[in-house]
């Protein structure tokens, strides 16, 4: 893996200089000259300035540069191979400056954010590479207890403590032919003092048939990494991907951002699982369900709804809340429980229902009231949230009875979400048990992901990572809420 290292040069000259055509979706302008400043930072691409041509200017409306805008060219003979073709995917416009180099000639210079910068270089001589050469494929992420190569203290829930000596690789299996190499690697940046600084990143390693059409695609490994992220409980996103093969060299770097100081011992804390061994046999499961889930996009969703860095506890409350009602929908989906009736069996009872409303008020003031009534006749046909929820309870057997209500009383999850929805505010003495239901709606939603997932033995082995605090006000906040005006 040391190839990927040099994938970040440490100095401030450009690294591709070369024209191309810059597009945007009005705006086309070819033979602009572009400078590439790689960042040394972790989680960022860098940032680009552009020459563009001489009848381009500044003060004029016609020619306005674009705010968000493509690059492609192509840098001949670069670094000792035939060339690179360069494609900046996404830049977003930063500043711009007009010089004059004399009194007749002003030039202009922009730059821009790189948000995804795609590099394929191609050698010189095909011959002198080995025909088997295999297809590689690297993606980078920043440091994950649970992915990295250290040797380190790895606690049990028992609350033993062992010391662990993995090999310098690590290796998951996530599918038959799916085998990933995790190595930790260290980027190297200045600051303004000079000093040296050293951030470990992750970079997971796997080979590639020469068959395999996806070869830049991020899918697979965002899903791998969102599944990380779940027990994690903090996003873990993909920088970059490089891919290795006989022909040709291809970097793909996207920014991201990035925390500087990732607290380890704070993700220990956190984390829904502990040690690898678990995270193992996780991964695997988890990886599997999600792949063959039919419904993908919603599954993403209701995982990246527990994800989210919220400033208020009611958002927190809303964005989980979101969550469990995406996962059921789900569950509705697959077995049939949207709605009551088929649409063909409720239209014919549709008729019959109108016809009984038209009859029944017939007021000559009543006709706002009759097509309110029309307007609301599918509801009927829906079925409600708390049966569905009891279908996907029971059919996954999901423990509730140390948890929050989810539909039933006052003082429920669900009587909770419509106050917040409906702008009612919590009064200062319910805040502490507003921040109780949503620890509680936490822990069963992760609980149902894991169930969904087909982790059920993850489910056990995360049931003692509880807030005892939380535990211990329970009867008493769910008391609070119920007794709240409100409500």
């Amino acid at each position: 893996m040391k190839e990927i290292q040099s994938l970040y040069p440490n100095n401030q000259e450009p690294q591709h200089t070369l024209k191309g055509t810059v597009k945007s979706e009005h705006f086309e302008m070819t033979n602009v000259l572009c400078k590439i400043y790689l960042s040394d930072k972790l989680g960022e691409v860098g940032f680009a300035a552009f020459n563009p041509t001489s009848s381009y200017s500044l003060h004029s409306k016609s020619s306005q540069w674009p705010s968000t805008f493509t690059f492609n060219g192509d840098e001949k003979g670069a670094g000792g191979w035939t060339h690179t073709v360069i494609n900046i995917q996404q830049a977003h416009f930063s500043k711009a400056e007009t010089k004059n180099k004399d009194t007749d000639i002003e030039t202009t210079v922009i730059y821009a954010d790189i948000w995804n910068l795609l590099t394929k270089r191609i050698p010189y001589d095909y011959s002198k590479l080995e025909d088997d050469h295999p297809i590689c494929r690297y993606f980078m992420v920043s440091p994950v207890f649970l992915l990295d190569t250290y040797k380190g203290l790895q606690p049990q829930l028992s609350g033993e403590v062992t010391l662990e000596s993995p090999n310098k690789l690590f290796f998951i299996q996530l599918a038959d032919e799916l085998i990933i190499e995790f190595d930790t690697l260290y980027k190297e940046s200045y600051g303004g003092n000079g000093e040296l600084t050293l951030t470990p990143y992750i970079v997971g390693k796997h080979e590639l048939s020469h068959s395999d059409n996806d070869l830049y695609d991020y899918n697979k490994i965002d899903d791998f990494l969102l599944l990380v992220s779940f027990v994690l409980r903090r996003n873990c996103d993909c920088l970059g991907i490089d891919v290795s093969f006989k022909h040709s060299y291809t970097s793909h770097k996207r920014t991201r951002l990035i925390s500087s100081d990732i607290d380890t011992a704070q993700d220990r804390r956190n984390a829904l699982i502990l040690n690898r061994n678990d995270f193992r046999e996780y991964i695997k499961s988890a990886y599997l369900a999600f792949q063959e889930c039919q419904h993908k996009k919603l599954l993403s969703d209701v995982i990246g709804g527990t994800l989210g860095d919220w400033k208020y506890t009611e958002d927190e409350f809303i964005s989980l809340y979101k969550s469990l009602e995406t996962l059921i929908l789900i569950f509705r989906k697959e077995h049939q429980l949207e709605n009551v009736l088929d649409e063909h069996e409720f239209n014919e009872i549709k008729v019959s229902i109108e016809k009984a409303i038209k009859n029944t008020i017939n007021s000559p003031n009543s006709k706002n009231q009759r097509c309110l009534l029309y307007k609301n006749i599918k509801g009927i046909n829906k079925v409600p949230f708390s049966e569905a929820f009891l279908a996907f309870q029971e059919h996954y057997d999901i423990n509730v009875n140390d948890v929050w209500p989810v539909t039933k009383g006052r003082g429920s999850l669900k009587a909770i979400r419509n106050r917040l929805v409906h702008g009612n505010n919590f009064k200062n003495e319910e805040f502490v048990a507003l921040c109780d239901a949503t620890y509680h709606l936490r822990r069963l939603l992760e609980r149902c992901i894991l169930h969904y997932l087909n982790c059920e033995e993850q489910v056990t082995r995360t049931a003692i990572i509880t807030n005892q605090k939380a535990e211990g006000r329970f009867a008493e906040s769910i008391q609070i809420i119920s007794k709240s005006a409100h409500l």
